[in-house]
């Protein structure tokens, strides 16, 4: 994997504090498999779930959302913006699912089909 940062545009949704449901765009940033983080513009609750679209995708009928945990949130310096970093949840990145499921990978910018 590259030493880099990879980003990739994607729209991000699910229940902030308020329990108020809400959609953003933003860029993910993905350090490592396991590393992804976001900045958003609500708070979110550690542990909730969130979901995210790809929105570079040529393939419209690929763009499904992928759920993500709130793994840790953090108040960036500019008013009312939050850093999330997340966890994919399902389909479990690397994981043996029968049938063709899709995942976002952060790392590379495209959907894959898992097998």
């Amino acid at each position: 994997m590259a030493d880099q940062d990879s980003t990739i545009r994607v729209e991000i949704s699910g229940w902030d504090l308020s329990e108020q449901f809400f959609v953003e765009r933003g860029i993910l940033r993905s350090e490592e498999e396991e590393q992804k983080k976001l900045t958003i513009h609500r708070q979110v609750r550690v542990g909730g779930l969130v979901f995210l679209r790809l929105l570079d995708n040529s393939q419209p009928g690929m763009a499904f959302p992928v759920a993500y945990r709130v793994r840790e949130l953090r108040q960036e310096e500019s008013p009312g913006a939050f850093e999330i970093y997340l966890r994919q949840m399902w389909p479990k990145a690397g994981a043996a699912i029968p049938g063709q499921t899709l995942r976002l990978d952060a790392s590379r910018p495209a959907w894959l089909g898992l097998k």
